[in-house]
């Protein structure tokens, strides 16, 4: 080196200078490189973690669904109107022998609409109030 010119000795220290920078960069590029890797085996994680509790959660749906199908296999129809039932509890409370305000109160129906049922029901003299008096 002593030798040299000074020419040569500022091309040997540029080109060292040259190297040094490349090092530098292939360092950031390398530490990147594994902050992406630890960043993408989180994600994978977490995206592995999610499918496990989708599956557990089809697991359950399909559980309920099984049971709810066992039970409206056995149970009354789900889909009957409450209009309906309310009818049939007027309908059997009235042979029954129970007059209409008593039903009425115990079904929670207007009294004008349990008269209404008995009658296109139960056409004249068929209510209990009215075949406790001619009876």
């Amino acid at each position: 080196m002593f030798g040299m010119e000074p020419a040569s000795v500022s091309n040997e220290a540029l080109a060292a200078a040259s190297i040094i920078a490349m090092l530098v960069a292939a360092s950031a590029v390398l530490l990147a490189l594994a902050a992406v890797r630890r960043s993408r085996r989180r994600l994978d994680r977490d995206v592995l973690d999610r499918m496990r509790r989708y599956q557990e959660l089809l697991a359950e749906a399909d559980q309920r669904i099984s049971r709810l199908e066992r039970r409206a296999q056995t149970d009354e129809p789900a889909d009957r109107p409450a209009k309906r039932r309310r009818l049939e509890d007027i309908t059997r409370l009235a042979r029954q022998g129970v007059d209409p305000v008593e039903i009425a109160r115990r079904t929670g129906t207007d009294i004008g609409e349990v008269e209404l049922a008995l009658n296109l029901h139960h056409p004249a003299g068929a209510t209990s109030g009215e075949s406790k008096a001619t009876g």
